[in-house]
């Protein structure tokens, strides 16, 4: 979304309006120059005119960008995706003053009018109704989005590979979140296979932490309880300056699919305490994090796949957001790494990869042009 339509969306307008009027050569400063008639004749509604000429404070970026996030751009109500959406305040403005995220719900114009419309007396979509729709609707945009995180992309006996695990951070999580391990699939044979038990310190200096099928099945179960009861967000969505400052805020979950980099941190040769900085950097903006390949659920995950550049989805929690160099650095505390769960975006199939020195610390990452494909081991 340009800055101009985001601009106008914050005072109410319908999406597809705000694009169409950016298109067209229209500003802020402009349309806050024309009279009501012509407001009128671009389709602009009297309420939102009001918020462009009155000055009336706009809804603050972050927070649009949020609920825009969280509904999938879509109204709350009817799930139409093909329509063009408006953001409503449940209380209405004039009553309020209130642009908090509680108060405004995403709505297409037909159930925006409805919120508006009065029948026999009661309104069309009553305040409560609204309240209900958007709690349901963000409840099913949370599961679909993490039901498509967990699914691998084909049905290949390769698809859906988990390279790491960072198993003491998953325990902590899953006591933080009440989330029953015993419940989960593949416990029992976890604990069998672990030997030490879930509150014991994961690393062990004798062998590496590769537990095998039952090690990885009940981890990844663990992770996407985890993913199930945090609002996590996909980077991929967001990768603007203006979206990932406003909505970022440290201990967030998130999510990225793209052409990572790994680079040796320090440490051992052998043994626990290998770290490894993984990183990915486009636009100005670097997404940073740092483990220790002993945790590596595989051989090949720790000889071939986190070596180099790789492909893959990485899950984490934000430590902070600030500024280096002029670059925008978002470093993170990494709870897994895994291949062939969701689509790239840069049309390179996820199981690609290469290897090589990972260059300078703000290189930006290569054209998905230049990757060589080949499936994991």
């Amino acid at each position: 979304m340009s800055p101009t339509a985001r601009a106008l969306v914050q005072r109410g307008l319908n999406t597809q309006l705000a694009e169409a009027l950016h298109r067209d050569g229209y500003t802020l400063a402009k349309l806050r120059t024309l009279p009501r008639q012509a407001l009128d004749e671009l389709g602009i509604l009297r309420s939102c005119q009001e918020a462009i000429i009155d000055g009336r404070p706009p809804i603050p970026q972050g927070t649009l960008h949020e609920l825009l996030y969280k509904s999938r751009n879509t109204c709350c109500v009817c799930h139409d995706r093909s329509r063009g959406v408006v953001v409503h305040h449940i209380v209405p403005w004039a009553k309020s003053r209130n642009h908090d995220i509680n108060n405004l719900v995403v709505l297409c114009s037909l159930c925006h009018d409805k919120a508006h419309t009065t029948k026999e007396l009661t309104r069309e979509l009553t305040p409560q109704q609204l309240r209900h729709h958007k709690k349901e609707w963000l409840a099913e945009s949370q599961r679909a989005r993490t039901s498509a995180l967990f699914s691998p992309r084909s049905f290949s006996i390769n698809a859906g590979f988990w390279d790491y695990f960072n198993r003491q951070r998953l325990v902590d999580c899953a006591s933080s979140s009440q989330i029953d391990l015993e419940s989960l699939p593949g416990y029992d044979d976890f604990v069998a296979t672990d030997g030490q038990g879930l509150d014991l310190p994961f690393r062990v200096a004798s062998k590496p932490r590769r537990g095998g099928d039952d090690d990885c099945s009940f981890l990844a179960s663990l992770l996407r309880a985890v993913c199930e009861r945090h609002d996590w967000i996909d980077l991929a969505g967001i990768w603007s300056r203006t979206q990932i400052r406003s909505m970022l805020i440290p201990n967030m979950l998130i999510a990225l699919t793209s052409n990572h980099r790994f680079k040796p941190a320090g440490g051992p040769a052998c043994g626990p305490g290998q770290s490894c900085t993984g990183y990915y950097t486009r636009q100005g903006i670097r997404m940073e994090f740092t483990f220790d390949l002993w945790d590596c659920t595989s051989s090949s995950s720790y000889s071939h796949h986190l070596r180099g550049q790789w492909i893959c989805t990485s899950l984490g929690f934000v430590r902070s957001v600030s500024h280096s160099g002029g670059k925008l650095l978002i470093q993170s505390t990494c709870l897994a790494i895994g291949t062939g769960f969701t689509e790239y975006s840069g049309g390179t199939p996820a199981v690609a990869y290469t290897h090589g020195d990972a260059g300078d610390d703000w290189e930006e990452s290569v054209n998905d042009e230049t990757i060589h494909q080949e499936s994991p081991a």
